[in-house]
């Protein structure tokens, strides 16, 4: 994909030192981070949860193979244990953990539960990473400053006992852990990620994304090409601070102008398709704040088979006329 210029007023990597797998109490939190020499911090429970005795009768969800595998792939984490507890079938709850600053990857191991699901939630409800595949072996993986979240667990098949774990470890082994978990993990790294649930669809982040000042009845053009036998979504979003939950509208233009796909404004703008021929165009944003706004907007794009084509879609106008247009 080819991101082309920006027209304004148009009208797995490896920590390099011994790798090993340091487990913590949350007890001892602070000695521990200095005994991991340099280890990212690592994800402190909220609360007091139960501790688990590898040597108790009939509990084992697989987490000292799982940490063996980890050391022969030479990742450096520092682990913690977050929750120990029992689900009925299709039955959930919900755990609070505090995160801290860098990457954690929170992992569930279940025995008895076919299909066990982590939802990683804020405080005020905003949904950050979920892992919804079809296994026992759910994992999440959020980047960032320190923070409080709530983890949710559910049993979507079966009923047994899940143990949650946190991983703490460079923003560069996201990928070489992902690989060791199996799947498709969950992962939130920041505005740049595809929105919740997107990665499990097939969409990743393209290489190049624009941001820019967007002036009130100025609307700006960011140029992109799309290629036949994938979808597309671009998002269009900003984080600066505003009243208005209605800032940014958006649209996909054809290199003539015409609209191939609308979605209604908002603080974070989704337009998707899937096209028939390769083309060309440009996202056109626009603001209704009086002043300027920086918004970025950022492409993402999975192969139609994985995503499913216009039926795998979940937002935003399908897209008629796209393939029509050169």
């Amino acid at each position: 994909m080819d991101w082309g210029s920006v027209a304004m007023n148009a009208g797995t990597g490896r920590t390099g030192r011994r790798p090993a797998v340091v487990q913590c109490s949350s007890a001892f939190l602070s000695a521990c981070l200095v005994c991991a020499c340099g280890a990212a911090p690592r994800p402190v429970p909220s609360g007091s949860p139960p501790t688990v005795d590898p040597a108790e009768p009939g509990l084992d969800v697989g987490f000292d193979a799982f940490e063996r595998a980890l050391a022969h792939a030479e990742l450096a984490v520092v682990s913690t244990e977050l929750h120990v507890g029992f689900l009925p079938a299709r039955e959930r709850m919900t755990v609070p953990v505090r995160l801290g600053a860098g990457c954690t990857s929170v992992v569930g191991r279940a025995q008895g539960i076919r299909d066990l699901d982590l939802a990683l939630y804020l405080p005020d409800g905003t949904l950050l990473a979920e892992d919804t595949q079809v296994d026992a072996h759910p994992t999440v993986q959020v980047c960032g400053a320190a923070r409080s979240v709530w983890v949710q667990v559910a049993a979507y098949a079966g009923a047994g006992t899940f143990e949650l774990r946190g991983y703490a470890h460079d923003e560069a082994a996201l990928d070489a852990f992902a690989e060791v978990v199996g799947g498709r993990p969950g992962r939130h790294r920041g505005v740049n990620d595809p929105p919740p649930g997107a990665v499990q669809r097939g969409f990743g982040r393209e290489e190049r994304r624009a941001k820019v000042m967007v002036a009130h009845g100025v609307p700006t053009l960011v140029a992109i090409r799309w290629t036949a036998g994938r979808c597309w979504m671009a998002q269009a979003r900003t984080d600066q601070p505003r009243s208005d939950a209605r800032l940014i509208r958006a649209r996909l233009v054809d290199a003539r102008g015409g609209v191939l796909v609308d979605e209604a404004p908002g603080a974070l703008v989704q337009l998707q398709w899937c096209p028939r021929e390769d083309g060309e165009g440009a996202i056109e944003v626009g603001v209704t704040d009086p002043g300027s706004v920086e918004v970025q907007v950022t492409l993402y794009s999975g192969r139609e088979d994985e995503v499913g084509g216009e039926a795998g879609l979940w937002q935003g106008n399908r897209s008629e006329g796209v393939a029509d247009e050169p």
